[in-house]
Parts: structure tokens; C-alpha cells; sequence
């Protein structure tokens, strides 16, 4: 049984607002070693009544610490519910650029779902920092959208709180310290180094547990989660 330590905070930022439209926010997981590649996915809610027809969003990073992967960028298929759709996207400078729409007349989606996914590698631990430096978006009468981009920016030190592995008959248990103010802790799994995070379990207690399969490989890691 190998199994890998691992802690961080994943930061998911979904907020509601009364005179916008919607939100658009930024989720991925925060802390990471060097080298390792993780989904950025941006998602978007919208109000009752509101719809979405096209989008243009640039998300600002630095490429000192961060690095984009254009080519594997992926449409979520939230838009394409909608009808046949148009989309690109490219890195220009310290900018990731992508722009949708759905393509004929009085076609468009309402509720939420994800715009895009686009991999990125790390390249240095600690804190990371993403912005979105502009988010224009238009409904199915292509008026602009009154969307909410929450945060403006992402950074966050990394933390950890003593995760503790065991295993025994067939089971893995983790645990961990009490953070001050967490709401949950989620759970992460994969079972090599170069996958994604898989998100398995959310729980209010310090300790977790699971069956596995003997002479398997699981990497964990925790996050503390604090609700708005």
C-alpha cells in the first residue's frame, strides 16, 4: 500500500448578489508541489431570468509561477446546450484569452454550468495568483450581462494541518487538526502523480475513511472549506 500526504485549500468562490445577473468564479485547487498540473475551471451562475448567449473572459497570472496549457483547453458543455457554438482561446502574454458564443438567433443558456477547463502547471509552491482582468458577457438579446466576478483575484498561502494517513484491514483513515472557522473538509484522491485531483467526500469531522484495494496506490489530500 503506497500511500502520499498530502494538504491544502481549495479555493471555490460562489457568491450571490442583488442587483447582478450572475457570478463567475475561478475554481481550482491552491496548493500544489512543482511541476504538477492541475484544471482551472471557470463557472458561472446565473440569476433566475438572466440568460447567456456569448462571453469573452481573460484571466491575468504570472508566468513566473504558473503556466497555462492552451492547447488542452476544453468548452464545458454548458454553452453547447444551447445550440452549435464558436470557441477559441490562446495565451498572450501573461493573459489566458477565451471567447464563446452560441451560434444562431435566439439561442441560449440559462441556470449555470462551467465556461471552460484549461490545465495549468505550477512551478513553484506556495501562493499562486490569478486575476480576471476582464469578463464580458451578453445575453440571448445581446445586451452586456451585469456579471459578478468573485474574487477580483485569488492568492492564498499554503497551510498545513498535520494530515495523518493509516492503514489496516482493508481501510485508509485520515486525520487531521481543527481549523478555526472551517465550515467542512473535502477530500481529494487520484492514484498517480500526474493525474487531477478527484474530489470524493465532504465532511464536517477531522477524520475520514475508505475500503481500498490491497497493493494499490492512492495520494490523498484535505482542504479546509469556508463558506460565505
Amino acid at each position: 500500500m503506497t500511500l502520499l500526504q498530502r494538504i491544502g485549500l481549495l479555493l471555490l468562490f460562489l457568491a450571490g448578489t442583488a442587483s447582478a445577473q450572475g457570478t463567475l468564479s475561478l475554481q481550482l485547487p491552491e496548493c500544489t508541489e512543482p511541476g504538477e498540473t492541475q484544471i482551472l475551471t471557470a463557472h458561472v451562475d446565473l440569476e433566475p431570468g438572466a440568460t447567456l448567449k456569448s462571453y469573452d473572459v481573460r484571466i491575468l497570472f504570472d508566468p513566473a509561477l504558473v503556466t497555462f496549457l492552451p492547447a488542452q483547453l476544453t468548452q464545458g458543455p454548458w454553452l453547447q446546450s444551447g445550440g452549435p457554438t464558436f470557441f477559441v482561446g490562446d495565451v498572450i502574454g501573461t493573459e489566458m484569452i477565451v471567447n464563446a458564443a452560441i451560434l444562431g438567433p435566439g439561442l441560449s443558456v440559462s441556470g449555470s454550468g462551467n465556461l471552460f477547463s484549461v490545465p495549468v502547471t505550477f512551478l513553484q509552491p506556495g501562493a499562486i495568483d490569478f486575476a480576471v482582468s476582464l469578463s464580458t458577457m451578453y445575453d440571448v438579446t445581446l445586451q452586456v450581462l451585469d456579471v459578478l466576478v468573485v474574487p477580483s483575484a485569488v492568492e492564498a498561502p499554503c497551510t498545513s494541518f498535520n494530515l495523518n494517513i493509516s492503514y489496516g484491514s482493508g481501510i485508509v483513515e485520515l486525520s487531521w487538526d481543527a481549523q478555526d472557522l472551517a465550515d467542512a473538509y473535502r477530500i481529494y484522491r487520484k492514484q498517480f502523480l500526474g493525474e487531477a485531483w478527484s474530489l470524493v467526500d465532504s465532511t464536517a469531522a477531522t477524520s475520514w475513511q475508505e475500503a481500498v484495494t490491497p497493493e494499490s496506490t492512492r495520494l490523498y489530500r484535505v482542504s479546509a472549506q469556508y463558506l460565505p
